[in-house]
């Protein structure tokens, strides 16, 4: 009996998913030709035969070569082959998304990113590299960067122009390495978790003033911030945070802040802080039965409080005193 020939006979083994996007069509390398000018069409094609001719027929060299420089110089390099080493796979453009966490990798050399246009998600944790080496990829998204000993870093608004998600957590960011990240103009996730943070940088809202005298705005389309398990208690963090517009989710669980300070409101704008701890319930029951007390036997007297003393007027006892000595007057003479 002939055996039939199944499907499944012809197609390797799938335990997950790949990250990279399938094959490309017939008529894409037509589209690439047509984009761009002919030195560009040329220089990443060279590129491409440079990294299939390596990977294809001299990998045992290329792996022998790396690992002689890795000894020379004590570093681990991140380049271009190490990251299709990584995918498993031949073409730049078929990575997506890359894992590169636990590593040692400490260097990278920038000029091999340029390839990897689809890259959108980096998994860079563990390590100790910079973070500006990673902005050479042009269309990442999404940046995983814990545990790098990330203290300092140098970033212009040239950097990570498609950057929305950046985790920063377990490291130890200073103050410039903060207004540095603000400057990632469609930054709207970051993660500051961990980093013994003592205090913000009180102009971290403010724009930055470049060589040319251009202004740039920092965090301007910032949505989520996490600064939980530092050691925040200043209380001017709250001012500093007030100022971030599109801030729309906050987590500072595990700091040293105890109570949120007293804002004085007009109308929907906030005017001032005051550095006064939530009074309790007790006290608040008993301040509103003294101002009820009060408003009852002054009638024209007026006294703006809200539940929670966001708001208050203050009254001079010397001129309560001089009202009430001339509402008096009248009815002495009277009585006489």
């Amino acid at each position: 009996m002939a055996a039939q020939l199944q499907t499944a006979d012809f197609l390797p083994a799938f335990d997950g998913l790949i990250p990279a996007f399938p094959a490309h069509s017939l008529t894409r390398k037509k589209r690439i030709l047509t984009e761009g000018g002919a030195w560009l069409v040329e220089q990443q094609e060279a590129q491409h035969r440079r990294f299939h001719s390596f990977l294809l027929y001299d990998q045992d060299y290329i792996e022998h070569r790396q690992e002689e420089e890795e000894v020379l110089k004590g570093e681990k390099i991140l380049d271009g082959y190490y990251l299709l080493n990584c995918a498993k796979l031949d073409d730049p453009q078929d990575i997506c998304s890359i894992d590169i966490s636990n590593q040692g990798l400490s260097g990278a050399k920038e000029d091999d990113f340029d390839l990897f246009t689809n890259l959108f998600h980096i998994n860079a944790a563990e390590n100790e590299l910079k973070l500006e080496c990673l902005s050479s990829f042009p269309c990442v998204r999404e940046i995983q960067f814990q545990f790098n000993k990330l203290h300092k870093t140098k970033l212009s608004p040239d950097h990570f122009r498609h950057l929305d998600t950046l985790d920063l957590s377990y490291n130890k960011v200073s103050h410039s390495a903060i207004l540095n990240v603000g400057l990632i103009e469609k930054l709207r996730v970051l993660v500051l978790t961990a980093n013994e943070i003592k205090t913000l940088p009180s102009n971290m809202a403010y724009p930055a003033v470049d060589e040319e005298k251009q202004l740039h705005k920092r965090f301007a389309n910032l949505e989520e911030l996490y600064l939980d398990n530092n050691h925040l208690c200043d209380l001017s963090t709250f001012a500093t945070l007030g100022a971030l517009k599109k801030l729309k989710y906050l987590n500072l669980s595990k700091n040293h802040i105890y109570y949120i300070p007293h804002l004085r409101v007009l109308g929907s704008a906030i005017a001032h802080v005051e550095d006064a701890p939530i009074k309790s319930a007790k006290s608040a029951r008993s301040n509103k039965s003294g101002r009820s007390s009060s408003k009852s036997q002054n009638g024209k007297q007026e006294i703006s409080t809200s539940e929670f003393g966001l708001t208050k007027t203050k009254i001079n006892p010397s001129q309560h005193q001089s009202k009430s000595s001339k509402k008096k007057k009248p009815t002495e003479q009277d009585g006489s």
